[in-house]
């Protein structure tokens, strides 16, 4: 063999070793990533399709899946825009296959996602002109029909509410409460002296610095207190003492505050627990009673001011669809009776959360993905 040719040989072997081993790269983090998804890790699995990205720019099934992940975390999904777009501009793929490192189209799932990205972004005509476009793309019975018809009269919602826009101001709280980190879930008490609310920030020992969630990096929640001096100014939180290595979230307190009700993380499936105050400390959080907690998702609690009555948000089976609002009473034994349903007049095919009972007990305040704002007579319209 000549000396050039041998070289050209050896120079062509060299360059497919490095193509197998880009692409068997390629394969084992296309797979590492599918099943942080399966997961539902989404800043994780995006971290990961981010390096494919870099890979092969023009990949729409790559493209179409970090899309959808950054659509999926709390606090980036309008990053997923310029992906979904490529994603669709890619092209779909009759035969998509989720799984197929080789796969480079999308499934036709990046044209609704894709509009969902779009209305977020505050491009409400744009989104429904693509899903109109879905619609005809797709047999009337597909699973993403639905979907679409329900994310269009959103959209339309979402254009007359910025077109007709109430007079309300809002203003921060400021930075005696609020941090650099996240902080949300307020509840108050009655007199309004009292705030407790969730946060992500580093306690003040930097004790939790390293407890820390496994998709997102943050620091776990914690809930703090804070109280309105003489002036009314909000004074600086405190740590409640009931904090563990695990989630917990403030949902709901007394009119007194006396008694917390809290959020407890379980592997997914969060249950809603209480915890009162004795002196300066709180005690350990229980479980509520009865059959509130399930091996569904509890996610919010509200109780009347006599204790007899209480309202929870449960998406546990049976239901209307989705998150639904259901009631327990106090029996006679002091003792919560069985979760009761709400009904059809208030719980609908979608999710509803957020409850709220006002401190006379007569209205029921909760917020819902149907289209309405709701404030309901408690009288009138539950069992």
């Amino acid at each position: 063999m000549k000396k050039g040719v041998a070289l050209l040989f050896f120079s062509l072997l060299v360059i497919g070793v490095k193509a197998q081993i880009s692409g068997s790269n390629f394969n084992s983090k296309f797979i590492e990533a599918n099943q942080l998804m399966e997961e539902k890790l989404w800043n994780r699995a995006s971290n990961i399709w981010s390096q494919l990205i870099l890979e092969d720019q023009f990949n729409g099934n790559v493209n179409y899946k970090l899309g959808y992940c950054l659509l999926e975390t709390a606090n980036r999904k309008l990053e997923s825009l310029k992906y979904l777009e490529l994603a669709v501009e890619a092209g779909i793929s009759k035969n998509y296959d989720p799984f197929d490192p080789s796969e480079k189209k999308a499934p036709i799932d990046s044209k609704y996602y894709l509009s969902r990205a779009l209305h977020l972004d505050y491009q409400m005509e744009k989104a429904i002109i693509n899903y109109t476009q879905l619609l005809a793309d797709i047999p009337s019975k597909h699973r993403l029909a639905p979907l679409a018809e329900r994310q269009i009269e959103m959209c339309n919602q979402a254009i007359f509410q910025v077109t007709n826009p109430q007079n309300y101001t809002i203003s921060n709280v400021g930075s005696t409460i609020n941090s650099n980190y996240n902080d949300y879930s307020p509840v108050i008490s009655l007199n309004e002296k009292t705030l407790f609310f969730t946060s992500r920030r580093v306690r003040m020992d930097s004790t939790n610095i390293n407890i820390t969630d496994d998709d997102t990096g943050e620091n776990k929640e914690d809930i703090y207190v804070s109280y309105k001096d003489q002036d009314n100014e909000w004074q600086s939180p405190e740590l409640l003492n009931i904090n563990t290595d695990g989630h917990a979230a403030s949902i709901s307190v007394s009119p007194d505050a006396q008694t917390l009700y809290i959020y407890f993380d379980q592997g997914g499936n969060g249950d809603i627990y209480k915890s009162q105050l004795v002196g300066e400390s709180w005690t350990t959080p229980e479980p509520m009673g009865s059959d509130i907690n399930s091996p569904a998702w509890e996610t919010h609690i509200t109780v009347s001011s006599d204790e007899k009555t209480l309202f929870f948000i449960s998406d546990r089976e049976n239901g209307y669809g989705g998150r639904d609002i259901y009631q327990c009473v106090k029996l006679p034994t002091n003792e919560w009776s069985k979760a009761l349903n709400v009904g059809p007049s208030v719980n609908t095919p979608y999710d509803e959360d957020a409850v709220f009972l006002s401190a006379d007990g007569k209205t029921l305040y909760f917020s819902s993905t149907v289209i309405r704002v709701w404030e309901i007579s408690i009288s009138s319209s539950l069992p």
